[in-house]
């Protein structure tokens, strides 16, 4: 096997990145994701007889419950599950949206749909929420996920598409007050776990999933109303689909794009130009996202 090829190679480029802390840091990707219940606000709470016997409320999260019992399953008088079983990570950039009412907000690759649930709860019943993916099968998953966890007055506030949404800027141009892009990645938690994928990988994978990335967010940038907010995620650990990408939307609109710190949690921790969630520090992750900002409309 080629040296620039496979697991050698994808150790040697990660240890870059990590130095001191590789070996502990895929020890933690090769263990299974740990999930959270994260309750549905538009269902009903089950018994709190259920709760108390069976979970433990996380502290600063509530509503999210680390369970062993299958609470996904569970679901209220009205035929809407009460759980959601996702990585704690996975919440925390939704959560700094900042959403309020009155907001027109898109979800631009939105498979599996548990991030959309989440502004759905959060933007009011006077926003509307745009929710994208290019794939047409991701897609069918959402609406089902709808189905399940969002009454029918909830679902007229939202529209599904399945967009390009490289092409999304152009169409609708400084439309949005906040949008969430949780990009497609090297995932590289799924690639340590499937070795045919891993056996096959070299750094030419995630500097050509960093160019669709930045892609997708130069189109965010542009369907970003003036002073609204995107959120660009990742599960990714590797700087090139993740500062590289912020670093590089900041150097092509240096007066005009900017970034948030958010309010950081005792497990995440700030990179050059965002936060990460790892799993060696947490147990959750990898999350890495940032919050960019606009000041004016971009003429061109």
């Amino acid at each position: 096997m080629k040296k620039n090829k496979g697991l050698q190679a994808f150790d040697e480029f990660y240890a870059k990145l990590f130095p001191n802390r590789w070996s502990s840091l895929k020890t933690a990707l090769l263990k299974p994701v740990s999930h959270v219940a994260r309750k549905n606000h538009f269902s009903a709470f089950p018994d709190k007889e259920i709760l108390t016997s069976t979970c433990s409320e996380l502290q600063k999260f509530t509503s999210c419950f680390i369970t062993k019992d299958n609470l996904h399953s569970l679901v209220d008088s009205h035929g809407l599950k009460t759980f959601y079983l996702m990585d704690l990570a996975s919440i925390i950039p939704v959560l700094n949206l900042d959403i309020k009412n009155n907001q027109y907000i898109a979800d631009f690759c939105a498979a599996p749909g548990g991030k959309s649930l989440i502004i759905a709860e959060k933007m009011g019943h006077n926003s509307n929420l745009l929710v994208n993916d290019l794939s047409r099968n991701r897609i069918n998953r959402i609406k089902q996920v709808f189905h399940e966890f969002l009454p029918e007055k909830i679902q007229t506030n939202i529209k599904i598409t399945h967009y390009d949404a490289i092409k999304i800027g152009m169409r609708q141009k400084s439309s949005f007050d906040r949008i969430l892009l949780d990009t497609p990645c090297s995932s590289e938690r799924h690639l340590l776990q499937k070795p045919a994928l891993i056996n096959d990988w070299s750094i030419s994978r995630t500097k050509q999933l960093a160019i669709r990335q930045y892609a997708l967010l130069s189109s965010a940038f542009y369907a970003l109303k003036p002073g609204g907010k995107i959120v660009y995620s990742t599960c990714s650990i590797s700087s090139y689909e993740n500062d590289l990408i912020i670093k590089k939307l900041l150097k092509r609109h240096p007066n005009n794009a900017f970034i948030f710190q958010p309010k950081q949690l005792n497990f995440q921790e700030v990179t050059e130009y965002g936060t990460q969630i790892l799993p060696d520090l947490s147990g959750y992750g990898p999350i890495f996202f940032s919050v960019i900002s606009k000041y004016k409309e971009i003429i061109k």
